[in-house]
Formats: C-alpha cells, structure tokens, sequence
C-alpha cells in the first residue's frame, strides 16, 4: 500500500514539470500544428499583451485570490445550510466579479465574463458536508486524474486535491481546505483569461509598475497630435527571427504598455538588419528587444 501512495504522488509531483518539458521539446510541430489549426498570426496579440502584463495580472491575480477567498472564508462562518452558504458564494462572487468587469476594467459582456469565472468556482468550491459523501477512489476518477495532466490541475483542482487525499490519512483535512484550489483556478481564469489582454486598465498599471525610461521612442514615427505618436510598430525579440507589427496609438506611454488595436503582418527577418530600415533597441526586463518604424 505504500508503494503505491509512493507512486502516486511522486507522479503528482513530476507530471508538470514532465508536461512542460514534452512541450519545450516538441514545440516547434506544436507550434506547426497550432498555425494550422487555429492560426498563429490571429492570436499572438494575445500572448504579446498578457506576456508583457504578466507582473501586473499576476499582482490583480493574488488580489482576486485573497477576495475571493476572503468571501469563502466568512461564508463558512455564518450558521448556514451547505446549499445557503454555497449559493451565497457564488452569487457574492459573481457580484463582486461583474463590478469589476463592469467598472474596474470596463470591458463588454461583463455579466457573460463573470459567469465563465463563477463556472470554474462552482465546480471547485463544493462544500465539504457534500464532498465527504461520495468517494473520489474508483476505476474511472483514478484514470482520469492520473492521464489528463494539466486539465485536472486547472479546471479541476479540488477534486484532485481530495482524489490524491484519499491516498493518505488526513483525508478529512484536506476536503476542508479543498476550496482553495477553486479560488486559485477561478482567480487564474478570471485576470489571465477572461479579461481581454487588451485592456488599457491592465496597461495603466503595468506602466505605473514598470516605467522604463529606458524605452525610446521611434525618431521615424509620424506626429499626430500633442503629446501621441500613430504609426505602424514592429517589435522582434532578439534572436526570434520574426518581426510582428502592431497598428496602434502610442501616446506618452512607453513601450510595450500602450494598447494596440491589432497585428497587422508577420514576416522572418535575417539576424543582420534589413537595408534602409533602422531599429531602436530597448530592454523589457531581462530580454532585448527592437522596434522598427517603416
């Protein structure tokens, strides 16, 4: 019996870090198979913009974590019903969620954004009188939380914090503190998924957090009013091998922390610099970085 608890949770400890090395290694035909299915070019916004805000949705993510789990918190405090008290969680969260989404970070469909959020909480938040009623140990939860590596940790984290106690012999503790992988998961898809990586309240505080007077502005870019620059900006990682140009109105804020509207173009570029074209270097964090202005 203990080699076998043995086994589980040494293949719980090792099947991320297992997942991400299969990805680094096959990452180009993921990349390939990704292109052609869904289309690389129409989603690098998405991971330009959150890379560039990673510090700042992780910060807002800590916050909505300790909000929402503050709520939890005193939910289970009042003298409630587990139905009550499950239903007032998520219905205060989804208030707090939707205010948010709606003055905060002013985005469109607040109310369908928050439902996706409150989505994830519902399943991983079950109140434990509810969970220590069924059993998490058979035939088909054990083939599901041991083969579907990541899927499980993100959109089922309180099922398989209590599957993997079920191995132990602190069971019970755990079930009762199973909810705060619902808060984790619900806070991620919240700040890192459901809120547009465009949004310029997102921007706002990454400029606030990181002003780097070192970025320099483009001398090529063609003025359009006081104090606001419209062009065409390339940026390349250096060394990647691929510009992306981004359409965007750059007003005094440095880059990256300006809101582009969209990628136009995408192109490979040799490591020397193409002829006639001219590119301001800069750093974001520790990677180097070029802007080019056609």
């Amino acid at each position: 019996m203990k080699s076998k608890q043995m086994w589980v949770f040494a293949w719980a400890a090792l099947r991320l870090p297992l997942l991400a090395l299969a990805v680094y290694v096959f990452r180009n035909p993921l990349v390939e198979l990704y292109a052609g299915a869904v289309g690389l070019l129409g989603r690098m916004d998405f991971f330009v913009y959150t890379v560039s805000t990673f510090s700042s949705r992780a910060l807002l993510a800590i916050l909505a974590m300790a909000g929402i789990g503050f709520g939890v918190w005193a939910a289970g405090k009042l003298s409630l019903s587990p139905a009550m008290r499950y239903g007032a969680i998520l219905a205060g969260s989804f208030i707090a969620i939707w205010l948010a989404f709606l003055f905060a970070f002013k985005t469109d469909q607040p109310a369908l954004r928050a439902a996706g959020a409150i989505l994830i909480l519902a399943i991983n938040a079950i109140p434990y009188e509810w969970s220590v009623k069924y059993p998490v140990k058979n035939r088909f939860s054990n083939l599901f939380f041991i083969f579907f590596v990541g899927v499980t940790e993100a959109l089922f984290p309180q099922s398989y914090m209590i599957w993997l106690a079920a191995h132990t012999h602190h069971a019970d503790k755990v079930k009762k503190w199973s909810w705060l992988g619902g808060v984790a998961a619900a806070s991620f898809f919240w700040i890192f998924l459901l809120l547009p990586s465009d949004n310029q309240r997102v921007f706002t505080l990454t400029e606030k957090i990181h002003a780097d007077p070192a970025v320099k502005k483009s001398p090529r870019a063609s003025t359009t009013g006081s104090n606001s620059i419209q062009s065409i900006i390339c940026f390349m990682p250096s060394g990647a091998g691929q510009i992306f140009c981004l359409h965007s109105t750059w007003a005094t804020s440095p880059f990256p922390h300006f809101a582009p509207k969209r990628i136009l173009a995408r192109r490979r570029v040799s490591d020397s610099t193409p002829r006639g074209r001219k590119f301001t270097s800069f750093k974001i964090g520790h990677r180097n970085c070029s802007i080019w202005t056609p």
